[in-house]
């Protein structure tokens, strides 16, 4: 059903003269975790397609874990790392960390007759979460959480006449420390950013690509007289905002299925369908349709 929403979306775009060529996408998932008495990673590596997955998840005794989870889906990317133990558990520091990338690479949409650059700005949103505890230590421990998300932009400067990247990111960390003195502990934090490129002035028939980079880690101490929890928690993931590509320029756009973008639009693919907005002739012929039907009742 999505396929054929997104098929649909495109063809209306089609109908606007607002459609890019094909564009490519690569995707990375990777995720670890240790401790409790055992150790276990697994590796997505890069690849020409979407849909990179990982996850790894270290058990001991007494309740003892530690789980990370990495996915790239079609203009976003998440991950997720947690655990967490009682006191009276013998190996029970643990450490997780995931890393989940997507790289696609776009053609523009351009209007008839460009020849010249052409200001673009690419956006992106980061939402997540990171919460440490430790508690009841009879020496120093420390449980710590962050996430990272890092929005990359390379394109073809038309002024410098050279390709140039630029970077732009969001980071969340929380740090608990417990002792005989401190002995309860808890930090968290929220992460809630709007990632963009800002405004860069590109050769628009050359390439563009973007890289959706998320990355956490999360550790925490536990034994006969400690306990600790540590959280990372990205699976509200970084996206494409909304409107995910602008240009001071009209007639330049970017659609295509691999990063659920329709028009410079991200249609997010874990939500219900949208209502359709109607190309201006479509309206009008509607509106046509409509009036007709009246003429004929009064006749």
């Amino acid at each position: 059903m999505k396929h054929i929403l997104f098929s649909g979306l495109i063809g209306l775009a089609c109908l606007a003269g607002t459609t890019s060529q094909a564009a490519s996408v690569q995707s990375y998932a990777q995720a670890s975790a240790g401790g409790c008495g055992s150790t276990s990673t697994h590796t997505d590596p890069w690849s020409n397609s979407g849909g990179a997955v990982a996850a790894a998840k270290a058990t001991g005794t007494s309740g003892c874990d530690m789980s990370s989870n990495a996915g790239v889906g079609a203009g976003h990317v998440g991950i997720t790392v947690s655990g967490g133990a009682n006191a009276g558990v013998d190996h029970g520091s643990s450490t997780g960390q995931a890393v989940a990338r997507a790289q696609y690479t776009f053609n523009l949409a351009t209007p008839p007759g460009a020849n010249g650059p052409v200001g673009m700005k690419v956006n992106a949103l980061a939402h997540g979460v990171v919460e440490a505890r430790q508690f009841i230590a009879s020496y120093t421990a420390t449980a710590t959480a962050s996430l990272e998300a890092i929005l990359t932009v390379s394109y073809f400067d038309w002024n410098l006449k050279r390709e140039r990247s630029t970077d732009m990111s969001a980071k969340a960390e929380a740090f608990a420390t417990s002792n005989s003195l401190t002995r309860n502990a808890v930090d968290s934090q929220g992460l809630d950013a709007a990632l963009t490129s800002g405004w860069v002035t590109i050769d628009p028939t050359k390439e563009v690509k973007v890289q959706l980079h998320f990355r956490g880690g999360a550790s925490y101490t536990a034994h006969e007289t400690a306990s600790g929890l540590a959280a990372a928690l990205g699976g509200n993931t970084l996206s494409f905002a909304p409107t995910a590509f602008e240009f001071d320029a009209t007639g330049y756009s970017v659609t295509d299925a691999n990063a659920s973008i329709v028009n410079n639009q991200w249609i997010d693919p874990r939500q219900s369908a949208p209502a359709v907005p109607l190309p201006a002739p479509a309206l009008l012929l509607i509106g046509g349709l409509g009036a007709l039907s009246a003429l004929r009742r009064r006749g």
